[in-house]
């Protein structure tokens, strides 16, 4: 059976410098592959079947934290959410989660999918483009965990390695309370 993935290719990276901040921001290009692997490349169906700590269900009871570019709702793949919140490129709180890219969209319609009885709570890190910082994104998975999120789906990467160590401390905070964090794998230096 052949499935349709999407791979974000790197395009470049400048820096956005404000009166309070510089970011780095990298832009993305996103290529639809078709493949035969689907899922299956991930480990997904076990974990659809109840490997792994997660019961056998449609998502019952299971918060589902989306950290995108936000989402709409109502769309034909996606009736409701739980509700959400934004953050700026300096991690300010806002109540706008509105999606304007469609990416968050169609990663929160694949998650509902799958787990049509998940409560999904979304985090809007990107605005106009796919590119946030690492202060704005540790913010959003902490806000997750915060709203009580088992799941937190985060569908980007970035090409700096000097970003790991920052990462890895909030990983280590979801480890530790036994939040599951799904990400994009580490593809040609980029995590």
């Amino acid at each position: 059976k052949v499935e349709t993935a999407f791979l974000r290719v790197p395009l470049g990276q400048r820096q956005i410098t404000d009166s309070q901040s510089k970011v780095d921001e990298v832009e993305f290009l996103t290529v639809r592959l078709h493949t035969d692997a689907g899922p299956g490349w991930i480990g997904a169906p076990d974990l659809w079947g109840g490997i792994g700590g997660l019961p056998n269900s449609k998502g019952e009871g299971i918060v589902v934290a989306v950290i995108d570019s936000g989402v709409n709702v109502p769309h034909p793949h996606l009736p409701d959410v739980a509700g959400g919140l934004g953050l700026d490129l300096q991690g300010r709180e806002k109540d706008d989660y509105v999606d304007r890219l469609g990416h968050g969209t169609a990663v929160a319609a694949a998650i509902h999918e799958k787990a049509p009885e998940a409560e999904l709570f979304v985090v809007k890190v990107f605005e106009d483009r796919l590119a946030t910082s690492v202060p704005t994104l540790i913010r959003a998975i902490d806000r997750a965990m915060d709203h009580g999120a088992r799941i937190i789906n985060l569908s980007l990467g970035t090409p700096k390695d000097l970003r790991r160590s920052h990462l890895e401390a909030v990983v280590e905070r979801t480890r530790a309370h036994g939040v599951l964090l799904v990400s994009a794998r580490e593809h040609d230096g980029v995590t």
